[in-house]
């Protein structure tokens, strides 16, 4: 783009800053001026060197004569009339409605990208003296039902509780709704709160299900969510992770852990998987504009599954769409197209990705479909059971509240919370008046994506994603060495509240497991201060003896160098192997030999 001085870049740049005109209201006379720019406009710059500049006009004006632009007469008028500009002007700004959406296309065409120029002052007058047309991908229907949905469903509050939503395209990644606040207001509410990172709370526990899925576990493996719990912290190693409140769930299977979001089993899954598999699955999964290793740091963090870590809707909508368009990941973009003067300047071109396995995907979507049905949104399924599936969020002390979720075509990632800080949403008067007297991921988040995505699926049809390949294996009870210490049956039968319900998929063998039968012990009965009669004997009572097992090795947990997705996870036989906390030791209902 042609430098025409006084920060003009271009001829219609130009137009504005010497004639508050634009280019295609230009005089041939006022042309032929920045045409004789061109060559040098610091030596000819009308402001600073005006004789300068006339002496070039007329160089101009003389080859408008040679060439037959204008008579000797013409030219000789137009050179005593014209004025030569004495400062800089401008074109009248075309009002335009400002929007978080307007305010995220401008800042990322001025600084996020180099689509209209190497060098900021290229971009900047290239957008505003351009002359270029922006085509974005916002539908403004779905806008409008999104804007909505979070007005209607979220009450107003005295503490100023606020969401945000986006909304995108699975097939494609383009955003079709935004919703950054209450409303854009320059100097007042400018924040756009759908790119302002929060602590997720559960809804993190959709990358270490991804990492588990891909490291080879099933839904129906077993994993022991009892609370309390205490976990390695690698991060710190003096202050182990603790988790003291919320719900409780023994060994049960890892989809219910999952619909019901339990903590404690998803804690001790993410150090199963590994933490730093699971950072890396994050990545892949939420790539964006916004989101890479080189602008945004994700730590692998004890408390990962409980949400340590700070993503932004516009993120999590960004990797549940992977989820949800079977592992392809597309970076959410809002620019389909850019015109100019000279044509299309800019089209976007897809780039699919496929970062998970069709398999995991399906798997993943499964599992989450119950959510809505039998786990922590099963309040706001969709209308007409449409197919979908998600995953609540809250943080500790209710101080962030996430629901995000997928159809077929659309997934939606909304966020409530406090904007100017990390509030807790309890007790919080409008809301109790409302039934809500604690905000979780269940309750507004829930419900403003209901009402969004009710809105917009009108008039699409009903789809359902694959129904994933069956498990080739039996459920495995998953530990953590370390933390979980291992012995092996011996004889008897273990408890089913250290096996959990296991749902047989591939027939045991007879031969895969060997147990010897030990006989009962007996003791002899003594009543205390009773005289011994020689020749009687006091009769022998039999105690019943639990399952008999022999403490085995656990192994160790994987290494933080593999970040391997396909090593696989440490497993066990739930109906052959004890697990018991390593710190309390075997129960004295388990008996013990060498």
């Amino acid at each position: 783009m042609v430098f025409l001085g006084n920060n003009a870049y271009g001829l219609q740049a130009a137009a504005e800053v010497y004639f508050g005109t634009k280019v295609a209201d230009l005089t041939l006379a006022q042309a032929g001026f920045l045409a004789g720019l061109v060559r040098a406009p610091s030596t000819f710059d009308p402001i600073r060197r005006p004789e300068q500049a006339r002496r070039r006009y007329r160089q101009v004006l003389e080859r408008f004569v040679e060439t037959g632009l204008m008579t000797k007469e013409e030219s000789i008028a137009t050179f005593d009339s014209f004025v030569i500009p004495e400062s800089a002007g401008s074109v009248p700004l075309q009002s335009t409605n400002r929007s978080y959406f307007t305010e995220m296309v401008r800042d990322y065409l001025l600084n996020k990208s180099n689509i209209l120029g190497v060098t900021y002052q290229d971009r900047f007058n290239a957008l505003y003296r351009g002359g270029i047309t922006i085509h974005a991908t916002i539908d403004a229907e779905a806008q409008a039902k999104a804007e909505r949905a979070a007005q209607e469903n979220l009450p107003a509050t005295a503490m100023g509780i606020q969401s945000s939503l986006v909304s995108v395209d699975n097939s494609s990644g383009a955003v079709r709704a935004l919703v950054g606040g209450p409303g854009f207001e320059p100097g007042r509410n400018e924040v756009n709160l759908a790119l302002r990172r929060r602590q997720t709370g559960s809804t993190s526990k959709l990358f270490v299900l991804t990492a588990a899925l891909e490291a080879g576990a099933q839904p129906k493996d077993l994993i022991d969510g009892t609370m309390p719990c205490t976990f390695p912290n690698p991060g710190l190693p003096s202050e182990p992770f603790k988790l003291t409140q919320g719900v409780s769930k023994g060994v049960t299977t890892l989809e219910e852990h999952t619909w019901l979001s339990i903590n404690c089993a998803y804690a001790r899954l993410a150090q199963i998987v590994g933490l730093n598999r699971v950072v890396n699955a994050t990545y892949r999964m939420s790539s964006s504009v916004y989101l890479t290793r080189d602008n945004f740091k994700i730590q692998p963090y004890a408390s990962f599954s409980t949400g340590a870590n700070e993503m932004s809707a516009f993120d999590m909508a960004s990797a549940t769409q992977t989820i949800a368009n079977s592992g392809v990941h597309h970076e959410p973009y809002f620019i389909e197209k850019i015109e100019g003067p000279t044509g299309v300047l800019f089209q976007h071109q897809p780039n699919p990705q496929l970062v998970l396995t069709k398999q995991v995907a399906d798997t993943q979507i499964d599992i989450l479909k119950k959510t809505l049905t039998l786990g922590t949104a099963r309040r706001t399924p969709l209308e007409g059971g449409r197919p979908s599936a998600g995953k609540t969020g809250t943080q500790d002390e209710n101080t962030n509240a996430w629901f995000v979720g997928s159809t077929k075509q659309l997934t939606t990632a909304v966020w409530v919370g406090d904007p100017k800080g990390y509030t807790p949403m309890v007790n919080v008067p409008e809301f109790r008046r409302d039934g809500v007297p604690r905000v979780t991921g269940g309750t507004y988040p829930a419900r403003i994506w209901k009402a969004f995505m009710d809105q917009a699926h009108v008039g699409l049809p009903a789809l359902d994603w694959d129904i994933p390949v069956a498990p080739q294996r039996n459920p495995m009870r998953l530990y953590l060495p370390g933390v979980d210490c291992t012995a092996q049956l011996v004889a008897g039968k273990l408890p089913r509240a250290a096996t959990g319900t296991v749902n047989t998929v591939v027939p045991t063998s007879t031969t895969s497991t060997t147990t010897t039968t030990l006989a009962p012990t007996t003791t002899v009965a003594t009543v205390p201060g009773a005289p011994v009669v020689p020749g009687i004997t006091v009769p022998a009572t039999t105690v019943p003896v639990g399952p008999v097992v022999r403490i085995v090795d656990p192994g160790t947990t994987i290494a933080p160098t593999d970040l391997n997705p396909l090593t696989p996870i440490v497993g066990v036989d739930p109906m052959n192997t004890y697990i018991y906390d390593c710190v309390k030791g075997i129960p004295p209902t388990v008996r013990v030999v060498e």
